[in-house]
């Protein structure tokens, strides 16, 4: 039996009684998780269970183990036709590493409410670096900090590696620096409002079409145009289109995120094809199976960006919501990030002084080629 399950976190980071430096508050999480209940109760699409965690009350509700609980009870003995979905809303944290995974060398994180934050050395606000020195006694090392945040390699594990084939999530992170928070293979990064759009060719399928579609069970299926789906790290410094390749013509540029030799050969003369095929047995190889479920994520920003709130909400949540609900729930994905991007720009405008001086801009991300 097809089963429909939501997790809503929302962490305001309000604990004056802490007994460790807490990370500055926010105002819109709570009220982003209430809004996506009342969101998704008008929605085509329903969850027959619905978690919300919330540090309103009880902050231990979003300590670290026990998102990670949840995140597990959200994806455990999921099975073909299931329809997950996550909403995240807090803080987003960039931690070095070495891995080579991460072409900038940083884990793009989330921020559980029992994450210290360190107070800055005297004359200096900088992070540690990876394999710090610091005394275990120093008040000022990032280390506690790195091990308390939930990385994009702990969420990929739970939210991919465990998901049935067959089944669905749509992951959703109001948060800075998440354009690859499950390290996804697929970036979809809107164009610049402010630049000359491409016209682009028709949907095959809209968000209802796609929920009423029999062979997607009823789920937020993600039925992407290929011309959109551009693979590679997500964020716009790194995304470079090759000559060869036709973007608008439904060719995908693949990226696989596990190895970086496969990442190399997408600006070499292999075809696309060859690299899907060396990627697929790679991971046959590593005994990670391929492929698992479909997860989707949207972002509200490139790696290496932050995100403003609006007052007392999320600026993706809110958009989000404003787009789906102008559209009667029947609007395309692609189109539904252009027109996020569109209000993160005028909502950025309107900040005057305070305005952001480079895109802000949502992330489309998917683990498959469509």
């Amino acid at each position: 039996m097809r089963r429909t399950k939501a997790l809503l976190i929302g962490i305001n980071y309000h604990q004056p009684n802490s007994s460790f430096n807490s990370w500055g508050p926010l105002s819109g999480p709570h009220r982003d998780v209430r809004r996506m209940l009342e969101f998704l109760s008008l929605t085509p699409w329903t969850y027959d269970e619905i978690r919300t965690l919330t540090d309103e009350a009880d902050p231990t509700k979003v300590y670290r183990n026990n998102i990670i609980e949840n995140l597990e009870w959200l994806v455990e003995g999921s099975s073909p036709g299931d329809s997950l979905l996550l909403h995240y809303s807090g803080h987003g944290y960039q931690r070095p590493t070495r891995s080579p995974t991460e072409d900038d060398g940083f884990d793009e994180t989330i921020v559980p409410a029992d994450c210290p934050y360190p107070p800055s050395r005297p004359g200096s606000d900088e992070d540690c670096p990876v394999g710090c020195k610091c005394p275990k006694e120093d008040e000022h090392c990032w280390r506690p900090a790195y091990s308390a945040m939930i990385r994009d390699n702990e969420l990929r594990s739970i939210l991919v590696d465990k998901l049935a084939e067959g089944a669905r999530l749509v992951a959703i992170f109001d948060s800075c620096h998440s354009g690859s928070i499950v390290d996804l293979e697929y970036h979809y990064i809107p164009p610049d409002p402010h630049q000359k759009r491409t016209k682009l060719r028709n949907p095959r399928f809209s968000i209802t079409e796609s929920v009423q579609n029999k062979n997607h069970s009823g789920t937020l299926a993600m039925m992407f145009h290929g011309s959109m789906m551009v693979a590679g790290p997500a964020f716009p410094e790194a995304r470079t289109e090759r000559e060869d390749i036709d973007y608008h013509n439904g060719e995908l540029c693949a990226s696989p995120i596990e190895d970086p030799q496969l990442r190399r050969a997408t600006s070499a003369s292999k075809s696309v094809q060859e690299i899907l095929t060396e990627h697929r047995e790679k991971f046959k190889l590593g005994g990670l199976g391929y492929p698992r479920g479909q997860v989707i994520t949207i972002s509200a920003a490139s790696d290496p960006k932050e995100v403003f709130e609006l007052p007392k909400a999320g600026l993706l949540t809110d958009s989000l919501i404003t787009v789906v609900k102008k559209h009667n729930y029947n609007v395309t994905w692609c189109k539904l990030i252009d027109e996020m991007a569109l209000l993160f720009a005028v909502r950025n405008q309107q900040r005057e002084d305070e305005a952001y001086d480079y895109p802000v801009h949502p992330v489309l991300s998917t683990n498959k080629s469509m």
